[in-house]
């Protein structure tokens, strides 16, 4: 799980979170916004768990994302 940020042509920043599969290097899921905060993150992975099972770790770039309560409780509830 990954983030990135740029800028359109007319100057406006976007964040980019993108979650891959390391083994085979697809990528799972891509949300783009303006802003990205731990609810979109939990949203995106629960839609994903819907077609395909959880890996049981999961590798982030220690994002500001991801040092959310919600997060931290979306994981804890799955143990």
């Amino acid at each position: 799980m990954s983030f990135m940020s740029d800028e359109s042509s007319d100057g406006r920043r976007f964040r980019l979170s993108k979650i891959m599969d390391h083994s085979t290097r697809e990528s799972l899921v891509i949300e783009v916004g303006q802003r990205l905060r731990g609810s979109e993150v939990v949203a995106a992975l629960k839609r994903l768990s819907c077609c395909c099972p959880l890996p049981r770790t999961i590798r982030v770039d220690n994002g500001t994302e991801l040092a959310s309560k919600i997060l931290d409780q979306w994981a804890y509830m799955l143990k």
